[in-house]
């Protein structure tokens, strides 16, 4: 049979069945992972999809929850993004995924699936949550769809508290989730500094969460909204810098087309657009981040190029920037500017909506302050406004004094679809409904409150907050329908030894170790048995903020605490801040070493004696180069040319740059010292993973690549490159293969000698760490969960178990002496204290750490 004949049956099959009336036989079809397989790779995972709601709508019987067929729909729904992608991992994932029929099905026919490599996995399935701050809500029928700082779009089945489908990843998070007035598209603008400033515009999915529609704009976007069934406004601009304006766009999904609304109409981003009168496309409202309420008419005469031209001679001419902005607001359509919301810069918290059956709008706001004093002014909102552009009637409630001196902050609303009500969000973790005569709290929780949102029939409010949780009440009774769990965040991991790193302890295996109290955890790094924690002490003095505590990985327990002694960073700027951001330790002939990573560059330095240090910094000639700045960086405090990563290699150590004055072009760069300083490559953005041995490197990028460089002739050359959708967080490197692992979940495994993926799978969470040891994957994800996969049909060789090192033994020793003298120190006897020190065993450097912890002892640093 013609791969065209099969494809027309596998497409046509099924609405046969459903026509004769033979639905057994129709659900029996599409619970079969062969005939499955066979129309994912013919007419794609989404065509699927419609059958399955088909088969359900056409059903005399209504699909029972536990059903196969609603399995196997919940099953490819979560799959979506991946299946896309490579429609074959079907059989694979089938195998690993959490629904009892659909594995069992794939067990069945084993005997059918193909021969090659792939991955099964080992644990356990895990509860759905969010990473990141959730940054937009809204209801889609009975789906809630959450957006968070983690790149995430997610459908989740509030009935049932669980994701119902996962939307194709956004270039950055997405803001302002919008479904389209015929329920078939979801829309959400992005652009932030986070992960690149440079991305920004306006994505629109379908209802199975494939990409309907990118389109790039120049600003990042704050707000967007639904004219038609295919129609868009989008509001934005840039919020700071010679760059800051207001700008809205008109985008035509039929046409595929976008066009800017006249131009010069804000000095900051528009956070709001609406329709005066419902149904005139000639009128549009708009409300900027500095407070400006905007009518844009058909009589409004946009400023022109060359007026604005002729308006920025005449500010040179004269000076006078005051009246410089009294002649662009007389020229803007400005009908009102009474209160200006508390958007935050990126835009991840709103702050304003508009009513749908009026012209009003409502938001948390403050007295707008002069242009000058922006820079000096605290955006707190003082209270909820509501402004009736109608009659001009605007109503305040404002929140008591005390309440706001007492540190109460309110940061997010959403206004009711169909009434007067409202709910808003604060900093202290509380949530509130109600109407401008009065309040009442719905939500309690303990971290800020980012986002909130009606159903459409107001019945349901939900409310996310930055730690990721997400809970959705009913409005009149308060009672909570439905809850998400909200994880801890983990700052560092490593796979291979099941090792991670929270804030505030250490957890090996099953095991927490707590970390010294007032220190917070910052990176870690292992060598089998031994484990250094880089430590932040934040109410330290400057000079002793940065520690190095030693953990026994066998026991496992904290030995000792290492003061960092060696210069970094000035912290003027910001007194709390890190110095250090990586560490790397490394058994050498002179001892056990550690290298630090900080903006300006690498330090090494003894383990157990850090005063001893060695630094590696750029020369001068190589930080001092022409750039060409095009805009400038949001928030950026750093060197122009900032050390991000590191790698010790036996020849050198490798370092890894951002070329920050670049912006928005931010470039990223390798230099080696061996000893001498040499520059190895350059890549078109900011390193963000980097593993290597002594002659092959993966390099993982801020725009989705992972470059692979081999050694040959003492120079590094380029392979070949893995691509990502978004950027990668994580590489790994065994013996001929490599992985990476991109913000999104997507996990590639590669072979070093071409790089054509031979195994896939993707997570619900963003992999922090990944190991590859012989026949298995390992990964740690940002909430701490350890994810295990066998490889099969694919031989690789078992990895020799690590061997013991003497150094490393002693140098445990060391550490656990060096403990009983800090704690009998602390009781105040020192000169016993002292003298424990001289049980130290044979370490190289004996004396150099003998001398630095007698000092140590004796001046009570510790």
């Amino acid at each position: 049979m013609s791969p065209e004949k099969r494809a027309f049956i596998c497409a046509e099959l099924c609405n046969y069945l459903a026509a004769a009336g033979r639905f057994e036989r129709l659900d029996s079809l599409l619970t079969d992972i062969d005939f499955l397989a066979q129309r994912c790779r013919y007419d794609g995972v989404d065509g699927v999809l419609r059958d399955l709601e088909n088969a359900r709508t056409a059903s005399p019987r209504p699909w029972q929850d536990h059903a196969p067929p609603a399995q196997f729909t919940r099953f490819l729904a979560r799959s979506s993004h991946l299946l896309r992608r490579q429609p074959a991992l079907i059989w694979q994932e089938a195998l690993n995924c959490a629904e009892p029929a659909v594995t069992d099905a794939a067990e069945a026919h084993r005997a059918l699936m193909p021969t090659e490599p792939r991955l099964r996995r080992k644990s356990p399935p895990v509860a759905d949550h969010h990473t990141g701050q959730i940054v937009s809500l809204a209801f889609w029928g009975p789906d809630l769809l959450v957006s968070t700082t983690g790149l995430e779009v997610w459908a989740w089945d509030v009935a049932h508290a669980r994701v119902r489908a996962r939307f194709d990843t956004p270039p950055a998070p997405a803001k302002s989730l919008s479904v389209s007035p015929d329920r078939r598209h979801l829309a959400a603008g992005y652009g932030s500094p986070d992960p690149s400033p440079h991305l920004s515009g306006v994505r629109v999915w379908t209802r199975d969460g494939a990409v309907r529609a990118t389109h790039e704009l120049r600003d990042w976007v704050y707000t967007v909204r639904w004219r038609s069934a295919h129609l868009l406004v989008a509001g934005g601009g840039m919020p700071q810098g010679s760059e800051a304006n207001g700008t809205i766009w008109r985008i035509d999904l039929t046409q595929q087309s976008s066009e800017q609304v006249d131009h010069w109409l804000a000095d900051r981003p528009v956070v709001l657009t609406w329709d005066p009168v419902p149904g005139d496309a000639g009128q549009m409202m708009a409300l900027t981040m500095d407070g400006f309420v905007l009518h844009l008419t058909p009589d409004y005469r946009p400023i022109t190029h060359q007026e604005a031209v002729d308006l920025s001679f005449r500010l040179m001419e004269d000076g006078d920037y005051a009246a410089h902005d009294e002649r662009m607001l007389a020229r803007r359509p400005v009908v009102l500017h009474l209160a200006a919301p508390v958007t935050d810069t990126a835009g991840f918290v709103r702050a304003a909506d508009a009513f749908h059956h009026a012209n009003r709008i409502c938001l948390l706001g403050h007295r707008p302050v002069p242009p000058e004093m922006a820079a000096w002014h605290s955006a707190v909102a003082d209270g909820v406004y509501l402004l009736d552009l109608a009659d001009g009637e605007h109503l305040h409630s404002g929140f008591h004094r005390q309440l706001l001196d007492a540190g109460f902050r309110a940061l997010c609303l959403a206004v009711s679809p169909v009434d007067e009500q409202f709910a808003y969000g604060a900093g202290h973790g509380r949530a509130y409904v109600g109407t401008m005569n009065e309040t009442r709290m719905i939500h309690q929780g303990d971290a800020p409150v980012t986002a909130v949102c009606f159903d459409d029939a107001a019945h349901l409010v939900a409310v996310g907050d930055a730690s990721s949780g997400v809970t959705v009440y009913d409005v009149r009774s308060g009672e909570a329908r439905m809850r998400t769990r909200r994880p801890a965040h983990v700052v560092a991991a490593d796979a291979d030894v099941d090792l991670v790193l929270f804030a505030d302890r250490v957890e090996v295996g099953a095991t927490t170790v707590p970390l010294p109290e007032g220190m917070t955890g910052i990176a870690m790094a292992c060598r089998a048995r031994l484990a250094v924690v880089l430590c932040h002490a934040a109410e330290a003095p400057a000079a002793d903020a940065d520690w190095l505590v030693i953990v026994d990985l066998r026991t496992p327990a904290v030995l000792v605490a290492v003061p960092v002694t060696v210069p970094h960073r000035d912290r003027a700027a910001d007194a709390t801040a890190p110095g250090f951001r990586q560490v790397e330790v490394t058994l050498e002939s002179d001892g056990c070493r550690v290298y630090l990573a900080s903006p300006d560059g690498v330090t090494s330095c003894l383990l157990l004696a850090p005063e001893t240090h060695t630094g590696f910094v750029l020369p001068e000639e190589v930080r001092d180069r022409e750039r060409s700045m095009t805009a400038i960086r949001v928030g950026q405090q750093e060197p122009d040319l900032a050390c991000t990563l590191l790698a010790v290699l036996p020849e050198g150590v490798l370092a890894a740059y951002v070329d920050n004055r670049a912006f928005p072009i931010v470039t990223g760069e390798l230099h080696l010292w061996t000893p001498e300083h040499s520059e190895v490559i350059r890549c078109d953005s900011a390193v963000t993973a980097l593993r290597a041995s002594s002659d092959f490197m993966v390099v993982g990028t801020e725009h989705g690549e992972a470059i692979a460089l081999r050694r040959s002739d003492r120079t590094w050359h380029r392979l070949f490159t893995v691509r990502h959708p978004v950027n990668v967080t994580s590489v790994a490197l065994a013996e001929n293969l490599a992985c990476s692992a991109s913000r999104d979940g997507l996990i590639q495994v590669w072979p070093t000698r071409d790089g054509v993926s031979v195994l896939t799978t993707s997570l619900d969470a963003e992999p922090l760490s990944i190991c590859l040891n012989g026949p298995s994957l390992s990964v740690v994800d940002t909430v701490g969960r350890t994810h295990r996969w066998d490889i099969e049909n694919l031989t690789l060789a078992q990895p020799a178990p690590p061997q013991p090192s003497t150094v490393e033994e002693l140098h445990l020793q060391a550490a656990g002496c060096i403990a009983r003298a800090v704690a009998m120190a602390s009781t105040g006897r020192t000169r016993k204290a002292v003298r424990l020190l001289d049980d130290l065993p044979e370490i190289p450097q004996r004396p150099a750490v003998k001398k630095y912890w007698t000092s140590l002892l004796r001046q009570n640093r510790l």
